[in-house]
This record gives C-alpha cells, structure tokens and sequence, in this order.
C-alpha cells in the first residue's frame, strides 16, 4: 500500500498558515515576528505542494504569492 502524503503537507500547511493568523490576531506575536513569518513560509509551502500535484493553479498561485511575502517579511525582519 503506497501512501500519499501531499494531503498530510496541505493539512500541515494549512494549520500553520491559520496558527501563525491566530498567534497574530489574539497578540501572542506581533506581526513582524519571526515565528509568524516562519509559520506563513513553511505553510504556504506544504500547501503549495499539496495543490499543484492536484493542479488546482489558482490556489497554487496564492500559495506561491503568499510564501514570497513571507520571504520578504522575513529578509526584512533578519536585517
């Protein structure tokens, strides 16, 4: 039996991307923190790998905007 972990990657991702929006929302970081940033990254990652093997584009393009704010987020708070 072959198991397919993409599905595992979007649900993973997808937590990630609402916990770094609750963590944020409910001030448990402030927006400019790392774990926030690091959390939206990896999320829309895994999200990301998840949608394009179901070659849903739309929501791969999102995901793929939504890691290159991260990125920039995180360059910014690094300097």
């Amino acid at each position: 039996m072959k198991i397919d972990f993409f599905p595992i990657f979007g649900w993973v991702g997808m937590i990630f991307i609402l916990l770094a929006y609750f963590l944020v929302s409910f001030e448990f970081f402030v927006l400019n923190s790392i774990v926030p940033i690091l959390l939206n990254l990896f999320g829309s990652c895994l999200l990301a790998l998840d949608v394009l093997k179901r070659r849903a584009f739309a929501v791969l393009t999102l995901e793929i905007i939504w890691a290159g704010i991260a990125l920039v987020s995180l360059v910014k708070v690094l300097q």
